[in-house]
């Protein structure tokens, strides 16, 4: 016969035990739900074509091209730009979360933009004097964008009269923001780049895209008699005596020592870049 305080003694055993496990237990599953989130999060995002796509916040937006540009011809010669990409400045309706045209989480819509898929980039003509510009792709989560900090970009060799840029600055106009054309012969000429602004615009700007609804990053979307939004045409003459190789893009933080600035502020936006002979 079993002594009553000993069989007291084990079952308070047991049960100190179980609740023990339990905890246990409970804390295993909590660490493997935080686990499969975060591994969710990372996840890429997979979209089987003609369906909505699933938005997990947090998603980050990877880097595009590069792409074949459609060949030059006699009128113009098409950069390839999306190297050098860096911000999400066209947002899809799914991404708008991505929103970062101006690092304020604000962002032009795909769906008020030229139409342009994967490596078949859509080429956009300039309303006022026929310049064409290779237009970034419209791919979810791509960046489409280059932020402007003295990057150093390659051109197809050849004599130029022109260098045209797509793009717009985010507060207010850029006179006074230099970059650099380097030549074949070694020559280096410094040049001034004026892009308007992208929400007020001056009505005498080349106005490439004119868009009438801004995308936000906490996914609604900015309409109404104030949601404008350009993308202006900007010109810089070259020698055409000279081999033009490299392109120096500005600092955009006006910055006096442009190539040394550290300050990572920048107030130019370029999406894309034309080579006129």
């Amino acid at each position: 016969m079993c002594d009553p305080e000993e069989e007291r003694k084990q079952k308070e055993k047991l049960g100190r035990r179980s609740l023990f496990v339990k905890a246990l237990l409970g804390f295993a599953l909590a660490v493997l739900g935080f686990l499969a989130v975060a591994i969710q999060r990372l996840r890429p995002t997979h979209v089987t074509p003609g369906t909505t796509p699933v938005v997990t916040p947090g998603t980050t937006p990877v880097k595009g091209g590069p792409y074949a540009p459609p060949p030059s011809d006699k009128e113009y010669v098409f950069a390839d730009v999306s190297g050098l990409w860096n911000y999400v400045g066209i947002a899809t309706s799914s991404y708008r979360f991505l929103a970062n045209f101006d690092e304020d989480g604000r962002a032009f819509p795909q769906d008020a933009c030229p139409p342009s898929f994967g490596p078949n980039l859509a080429v956009v003509s300039c309303p006022n004097d026929g310049v064409r510009f290779v237009f970034p792709d419209e791919t979810d989560r791509v960046m489409n964008v280059v932020k402007c900090q003295s990057q150093r970009m390659e051109v197809p060799p050849g004599r130029y009269s022109k260098v045209h840029v797509l793009g717009a600055s985010i507060r207010g106009s850029t006179g006074g923001v230099t970059g650099y054309l380097e030549y074949q012969s070694g020559k280096r000429f410094e040049f001034e780049l004026y892009l308007e602004p992208w929400r007020n615009a001056s009505k005498g700007g080349d106005i490439v895209v004119h868009a009438q609804k801004i995308y936000l990053a906490d996914g609604s979307e900015l309409t109404g008699p104030d949601a404008h939004a350009y993308l202006c045409h900007s010109q810089v003459p070259c020698d055409p005596a000279e081999v033009l190789q490299k392109l120096i893009l500005p600092s955009g933080c006006h910055c006096n020592d442009h190539e040394s600035c550290a300050c990572k502020i920048s107030d130019i936006r370029v999406l894309a870049i034309t080579l006129e002979p």
